[in-house]
């Protein structure tokens, strides 16, 4: 998506150095609700997206960990029942970001953490 959001997570997986060639961007919904505004995922929309997610990690099999970005992703993880590490931080949109600058703060040091843990593993 060309907007703030996608700006913030490029940001954040610049500066923490991670590659983007490590990583897979996966919406915890990942088909558009609605063509018209912004729609927040409900927990049937999450139930939904439960089989397509256990399908994408069947695709991944190098796979070392999840980092569940935002409420959203966090509350669904649960239902996927995976065993893989599990890391969670605040969601990058412009508006989160901009009334909690602590938010940016903790995301950033997710994806740091993340980008040892995987230099550890080389």
């Amino acid at each position: 998506n060309p907007d703030g959001t996608a700006e913030n997570i490029l940001g954040l997986v610049t500066t923490s150095g991670l590659s983007r060639r490590d990583l897979v961007l996966w919406n915890v919904v990942p088909w558009q609700l609605s063509r018209q505004k912004v729609t927040t995922p409900s927990a049937e929309h999450h139930w939904d997206a439960l089989p397509a997610t256990r399908h994408l990690l069947t695709l991944l099999p190098r796979l070392e960990a999840v980092v569940l970005v935002g409420r959203h992703a966090q509350r669904a993880w649960d239902g996927v029942g995976s065993n893989l590490r599990r890391f969670e931080m605040p969601h990058p949109s412009p508006q989160n970001f901009n009334t909690r600058p602590q938010a940016r703060k903790a995301a950033r040091e997710t994806l740091t953490e993340v980008r040892r843990i995987l230099e550890s593993k080389q």
